[in-house]
């Protein structure tokens, strides 16, 4: 592609770049040793974030993988034991190191489309009675539920998961990288959806767009002991206020703008819908937050790969559009968002306006068209 192309990346919304006003912030913040308790602008985060949840602290760490191994290190501090968690879920399949670090049994359920999984199934896999188990002390929920498309869990499902855990003494973790978009979708606060958990991570780097850091967040107890594991993991930093103002502006800026990532996702979804090819379907009813997800037809030899390759190298000329630079557009996805690469992956986020939108749709239906044709 030509320099002077236009680029409309839509492989994740971690692409996102920090704002002006996050970059403002950042060059302006009082810092402090962090290690030492000492940085006023991480403070001044972790104590909003705690509030904002309905949590007694909160904790600053550099990633989404770091907060959830923590929170694996803290409720799983016995030997032999056990976490539970979706099949599809990232902890178990994108983070390894909970098994490697922790020394921690992961056990996968099976996932349902809709990012849940069965309760009763839930609760026979809890272990611990026979002297030969594992012992079962902590399970794993992801929200929004990103291999499941984006989606969001019911608040009854979270509160009985949450009913039967506390009765086998089960402590719930919410991975929640993508939370403020499950609160967004909702109209709750996110308090509420993460009232029935024991601790609570989100990303800052996602949809709200900042360049770096996620938060862990549970009770005074728990984050003195997740500070601990911290620093252990080499994730003690020093003037972190660097960073932690560009995660306050997300939450005052970022937040708000979460229903246009939503009502463009949307808008694509149908858009894709509209062409009922038989080579692909999007479900846009069930369509929850900024995750598209195309489902490639089994009868057909595409795969997505094969998709994104094409979406890549196609010009804005072959879809007769009125795109003025010399190359046109680039539209960079992800395909194989699930084993079997019959599965497209477009997630929507701020760097992405209308104007971006509409270019890529046009795009994408004429890249799937010809694939239809050519299939």
């Amino acid at each position: 592609m030509a320099t002077n192309s236009i680029v409309v990346d839509l492989r994740s919304d971690t692409v996102t770049k920090p704002c002006q006003a996050m970059k403002d912030a950042m060059s302006s913040a009082s810092v402090g040793d962090d290690v030492y308790g000492e940085d006023p602008t991480v403070n001044r985060l972790q104590t909003e974030v705690a509030l904002l949840l309905g949590k007694e602290s909160s904790l600053f760490v550099p990633s989404g993988t770091m907060a959830n191994l923590i929170a694996a290190m803290v409720h799983c501090n016995k030997r032999s034991a056990e976490m539970l968690c979706g099949d599809l879920s990232h902890v178990f399949k994108r983070e390894g190191g909970i098994s490697h670090l922790v020394g921690v049994q992961v056990s996968a359920l099976k996932n349902c489309s809709d990012g849940t999984f069965k309760l009763d199934d839930f609760e026979k896999h809890i272990r611990g009675a026979d002297i030969q188990e594992p012992i079962t002390m902590m399970v794993s929920i992801e929200n929004t539920h990103s291999y499941c498309g984006g989606k969001v869990l019911p608040l009854q499902w979270i509160e009985n998961l949450a009913q039967v855990s506390r009765k086998h003494g089960v402590a719930v973790h919410m991975d929640g990288a993508r939370l403020f978009n499950a609160s967004e979708y909702l109209r709750e606060d996110p308090a509420r959806l993460v009232r029935d958990c024991d601790s609570v991570s989100f990303c800052f780097s996602k949809g709200l767009g900042a360049p770096v850091g996620s938060i862990l967040a549970g009770t005074r107890r728990f984050i003195d002991q997740a500070r601990r594991f911290r620093k252990m993991l080499g994730g003690g930093m020093r003037q972190a206020g660097v960073i932690a103002a560009a995660a306050l502006v997300s939450l005052e800026q970022s937040v708000p703008s979460l229903d246009a990532d939503h009502r463009r996702a949307q808008y694509l979804a149908k858009e894709i819908q509209k062409l009922k090819l038989p080579i692909c379907t999007v479900d846009t009813i069930n369509q929850h937050t900024n995750i598209v997800h195309v489902n490639i037809s089994d009868k057909t030899n595409i795969t997505s790969e094969k998709i994104v390759d094409r979406l890549y190298t196609v010009s804005q000329s072959e879809t007769n559009g009125d795109c003025k630079t010399s190359e046109g557009l680039c539209i960079v996805v992800r395909g194989s968002a699930k084993p079997d690469s019959k599965t497209l992956r477009f997630v929507l986020h701020h760097d992405i306006n209308d104007a971006d939108l509409k270019l890529a749709v046009k795009k994408v239906c004429f890249v799937l068209t010809e694939m239809d044709k050519n299939k």
